[in-house]
């Protein structure tokens, strides 16, 4: 049961967050970082540090919604701030995983609010699709491994 939780945990949120890709990895250059783009498996993102993640994943939305140079840097915060939110969260264990999901929830939905404010409305219809992308890819990848692909499970 713990291991379902786990595995929908996770998923759950980079889906939301957009943590993880399709593509190999591939190291990619910005102005003020080097990151290392996530194949999207598990092993891959749980070894990259918030600041990376947050690297990642401002750089997947700069591209897929062409943002300004000063909304890169504000979702850019945005993005880094939550990221190492997560992060101190990660190593809390053995508390009550379903108060901890809607945290996480809760979190996701805080840094989805913080990001739709600087973006355009154009921007923000492109970054609903985005989402609602990431999010079929997460329920794929659920089927994939065997597991429920979107279903609450008691939630």
């Amino acid at each position: 049961m713990q291991k379902y939780l786990f595995a929908l945990l996770f998923p759950l949120a980079l889906g939301a967050l957009g943590c993880g890709s399709s593509q190999s990895a591939t190291e990619t250059a910005t102005p003020a970082t080097k990151t290392t783009r996530s194949t999207g498996s598990a092993a891959d993102w749980q070894n990259q540090t918030p600041e990376e993640r947050a690297a990642a994943q401002t750089e997947r939305l700069t591209e897929r919604l062409d943002l300004t140079a000063k909304q890169t840097e504000q979702i850019g915060a945005i993005n880094l701030r939550y990221a190492q939110q997560r992060g101190a969260n990660r190593g809390q264990g053995g508390g009550d995983r379903r108060a901890a999901l809607q945290q996480m929830r809760e979190q996701i939905q805080r840094q989805d609010a913080e990001i739709e404010a600087v973006l355009t409305t154009e921007q923000k219809a492109e970054y609903g699709k985005y989402k609602e992308e990431r999010r079929a890819e997460m329920r794929q990848r659920m089927q994939q491994r065997g597991g429920q692909g979107g279903g609450r499970r008691g939630f």
